[in-house]
């Protein structure tokens, strides 16, 4: 047992070594989201965009879940606090540009071979009737494959729930004041080759 945890520890120092950070920010929606009356977000979705190998429905599924459970309760409090005096409705879609996630036992018995855990979302924010784009954020979370591997595929699982509070942090930041935001943490960068192309 001390074997195994040693191991991990040492996979998850070097987890990302050989990986390119992609620092920076999405910019500032065009307007603060407080400006709107009322809010629609959609369900999760695979973007036309998406690129990489064919997503998981059962991680698609969850991906959904956590939205539910992390991004939605922040909507509905907006909405619980609307202006009445605005008529505007935001639109929210989230799509899933590229999803690469394994359940524990996918995990277990194909070790790293499968390669890193990775998911990209981009993020549409639109005013109902006119189209008119207030925000279109891209967000990124991976898991190296060795480290996805060596926590028996929790480090698969952790990486969904960490993008939906990546996004519900977005929402948050940007409601009184367009202010913009991360993509991904600092130590999990993507690698340049690996982000769908815009």
């Amino acid at each position: 047992m001390r074997v195994w945890l040693a191991s991990v520890a040492l996979l998850a120092s070097c987890g990302g070594a050989s990986v390119e950070s992609m620092q920076y920010r999405n910019p500032p929606p065009a307007e603060a989201f407080f400006a709107f009356g009322r809010f629609e977000l959609r369900p999760v979705e695979i973007s036309p965009r998406y690129e990489g190998p064919a997503p998981s429905p059962a991680a698609a599924q969850r991906m959904q879940e956590h939205f539910d459970e992390l991004v939605r309760p922040g909507i509905a409090e907006w909405m619980r606090n609307a202006s009445r005096e605005s008529a505007r409705t935001l639109v929210i879609e989230p799509h899933i540009e590229r999803l690469n996630s394994l359940s524990p036992p996918t995990r277990i018995f194909t070790g790293p071979y499968y390669g890193d855990a990775q998911i990209v979302m981009r993020l549409r924010y639109t005013e109902a009737g006119s189209g008119k784009v207030i925000a279109e954020p891209r967000f990124f979370q991976d898991a190296g494959k060795w480290y996805a591997w060596a926590t028996v595929g929790v480090q698969d699982r952790a990486m969904l729930r960490r993008m939906a509070g990546l996004v519900a942090e977005y929402n948050k930041a940007n409601y009184l004041k367009a202010v913009g935001g991360r993509t991904g943490p600092d130590d999990a960068p993507l690698r340049r080759d690996e982000l769908p192309k815009s």
